[in-house]
């Protein structure tokens, strides 16, 4: 049933994108409540193993709590808690790293498990969705829309993205956010990124990345060489980890930092105790990063008038650079690959645009690399849909 519900959901989306009677951005709603009902309707196999398990372990815990204390009680307990309700984490990983998360579990537990759900597919799809669509104005075209729709919402693993809840949201929304908010020099908008930032930032620590990329962007935008010099500085984040490390473990008296610095001690080094897991995960966000690269190089010279910023085409160059960099690193490159389909949804867009004229030879070659870059989508929707198959059930 999952994969039948899947597919009838990615059709609609189609149908809704092909027609006129709606202005864009009500269809683009409608789609983000499609995808927010679809993920209402999945819940976990026995002896799952997704995060939204913990997660509803959580919320289990709080409304409990909250049925038998005062508001500003449960807001503490909450802060309190372990991330993942794990013996022994409560020293370095808790809710009270991610205020901004603190008050979503809260929220939810007001309602039934299931609507945190819904609220992470609607916001993952509603926000990439929205970028989609500022693409296909600035193009003054529809295909956009199809096209780049379709490719996402085959490559986006959205079983793996629902679970995990944090991860994807704050990447659509950091996307979006940047995209529509940085695309000129105003720091008026610069102030709003910011603000949103902060906040992405206090749901999961790892948006702090991104932030901080884009705000070199921003601050040496006017420097044609410093995307070369900051991407060979994360390409060797292996390198210097340690001593970033070093420095944010100094900070340990501040949560967010010390929830950063007891991860670090989980996925990095060899004394590691989380990993990516088997090796045809590792195997499939290799390739999933090859595809990416070649998609983001060949925009470059295929999209004659292309629409998308300098400044995020800067800050995409340099977060490829960071997640080449971090490949020692199993559970951040993940976690990086994924982030990195988020980023690369504007060029997904422009994928109709491409058009190689001046040699036989490149016209070929893209032209070979599309039909690829469709297959792959093909095997890679499948093998999604064979996930959600595998670890849930759609109940109604």
């Amino acid at each position: 049933m999952y994969a039948i519900l899947y597919v009838v959901a990615f059709l609609v989306t189609l149908i809704i994108f092909s027609t006129t009677r709606l202005e864009s951005k009500k269809k683009i709603v409608v789609v983000g409540i499609i995808f927010g009902l679809f993920a209402l309707m999945m819940t976990p196999r026995d002896g799952s193993t997704l995060d939204i398990v913990r997660y509803y372990n959580d919320l289990n815990t709080i409304r409990m709590f909250r049925a038998n204390s005062s508001i500003s009680n449960t807001i503490s307990y909450i802060s309190s808690m372990g991330s993942s309700n794990i013996a022994g984490m409560e020293n370095g990983s808790t809710y009270g790293s991610v205020p901004v998360m603190v008050a979503v579990m809260l929220l939810c537990s007001y309602f039934s498990n299931h609507w945190l759900l819904f609220i992470t597919g609607f916001l993952d799809v509603f926000c990439v969705m929205l970028l989609i669509n500022k693409v296909a104005n600035q193009h003054n075209d529809r295909k956009p829309l199809l096209v780049g729709s379709a490719l996402f919402l085959s490559l986006f693993i959205f079983i793996a993205a629902i679970s995990g809840i944090r991860t994807n949201i704050v990447g659509t929304i950091f996307s979006v956010t940047y995209y529509y908010l940085l695309d000129d020099p105003n720091w008026r908008k610069t102030r709003i990124f910011l603000i949103i930032s902060v906040a992405i930032t206090l749901i999961h620590p790892f948006a702090l990345v991104l932030v901080c990329i884009a705000l070199l962007v921003r601050i040496f935008q006017k420097n044609k060489y410093s995307t070369l010099i900051i991407g060979a500085l994360v390409l060797g984040f292996s390198t210097f980890q340690v001593y970033l490390l070093s420095i944010i473990s100094k900070l340990s008296f501040i949560p967010f930092f010390a929830s950063i610095s007891y991860k670090s001690t989980q996925y990095i080094g060899d004394a590691a105790t989380i990993i990516a897991g088997s090796k045809v995960q590792i195997f499939r966000s290799l390739v999933r990063l090859a595809v990416f690269v070649g998609i983001f190089i060949v925009s470059k010279y295929a999209v004659r008038e292309s629409k998308i910023p300098k400044s995020y085409q800067r800050m995409v160059g340099i977060f490829i650079c960071f997640t080449v960099g971090t490949i020692t690193s199993q559970v951040i490159f993940s976690r990086s690959v994924t982030i990195l389909l988020l980023l690369m949804v504007p060029y997904l867009a422009e994928i109709p645009y491409w058009n190689v004229r001046e040699n036989h030879v490149y016209k070929l070659g893209t032209a070979l690399f599309l039909v690829f870059i469709f297959g792959f989508a093909l095997v890679s929707l499948a093998d999604n849909l064979r996930a959600g198959v595998t670890y849930c059930y759609m109940s109604f």
